[in-house]
């Protein structure tokens, strides 16, 4: 019944997505960016020309970072071998019941299973691209998509979240664009209102994935979060509203360096941004002077034929 409630009332969630932007660190995210890759921030828009990106006079902070984001990217998911692996307690053992031998057999082949599938689709690189997210701008959300075996990394231009006192996520906002001829049939029903002002329209809708947790938790303790999905101000319903336990929730907002009570992370660039800050200054300066030093003007000698004309003319005027 307390879930029900919770489901029915249900706000906008364009207004809401506003509300918990923070221009700050926004603002030092596209800074931290333009010293080392632009492309981070780029705000991505369907049916439109691709943003046009501020870069920097240098290429130091790409190299860094891309270095950086490639060794994390290694360690972390390494290709020669499994990166998880299963501790089995002793009454979990017993509760099996199964051949010690036979069952280490099984547990290796189900990890070494489930660690291929990150190098499936594009999920291997939407990780690395993850990591870079996080070195530069602190913070990335990696949604989980199971049907598909596929990750995408959202970065902090395409969503929101609001934490409580001790860094955990109580609400978050995605924002997507999609066509409307690309919808299911049952969404574009949903949607309502004339579907020829939608079919005839060439811009993309705006669609809010919203990522809240309840004030109720699982038998085992663990708290539950409630997801639901909004189109051009439209609710979806209950159809397509999910409840979760907390690990097995397809969200993760990650961040590099949380500081207590604050919503959004702070970036490992942040640390070093007075000296990339120089370099940046500096290579300006020595492109500037480069410029200037190839400058080459045409010169006529006082002596010569050239130059006895132009003094007789300067004369005449």
């Amino acid at each position: 019944r307390y879930l029900g409630e919770c489901m029915q009332a249900k706000e906008n969630y364009a207004t809401l997505f506003d509300q918990y932007i923070d221009a700050v660190v926004i603002n030092k995210a596209q800074q931290y960016s333009r010293w080392t890759i632009p492309s981070l921030t780029a705000k991505s828009t369907l049916g439109a020309n691709a943003q046009t990106l501020e870069g920097d006079y240098q290429s130091e902070g790409a190299t860094l970072v891309n270095s950086l984001a490639s060794k994390f990217t290694t360690l972390l998911f390494p290709t020669t071998h499994a990166f998880m692996g299963f501790d089995l307690n002793k009454e979990i053992l017993e509760q099996l019941g199964a051949d010690p031998k036979e069952l280490d057999e099984s547990l290796a082949t189900t990890v070494l299973k489930a660690s291929q599938r990150i190098f499936q689709g594009k999920s291997y690189h939407q990780l690395n691209m993850a990591l870079k997210h996080l070195i530069v701008t602190g913070n990335v959300c990696v949604k989980r998509d199971e049907e598909r075996a596929s990750i995408t990394a959202y970065g902090i231009e395409r969503y929101v979240t609001k934490r409580d006192g001790d860094g955990r996520v109580i609400d978050a906002i995605i924002k997507e664009q999609v066509y409307y001829n690309a919808l299911p049939d049952d969404i574009k029903n949903i949607l309502g209102r004339d579907k020829t002002t939608y079919t005839r329209s060439t811009q993309p809708l705006d669609m809010y994935t919203r990522i809240k947790r309840l004030d109720i938790k699982s038998y085992q303790d663990i708290p539950m979060f409630e997801t639901s999905v909004q189109i051009d101000g439209v609710d979806l319903g209950s159809e397509f509203e999910g409840l979760y336990t907390e690990h097995r929730l397809p969200y993760i907002f990650a961040t590099w360096n949380l500081v207590s009570g604050e919503n959004y992370g702070r970036s490992h660039i942040e640390d070093y941004a007075g000296g990339l800050a120089k370099i940046s200054a500096l290579s300006e300066s020595l492109a500037l002077y480069g410029v200037e030093s190839l400058h080459v003007t045409n010169q006529v000698g006082s002596a010569s034929a050239g130059g006895a004309s132009l003094q007789h003319l300067n004369l005449e005027q």
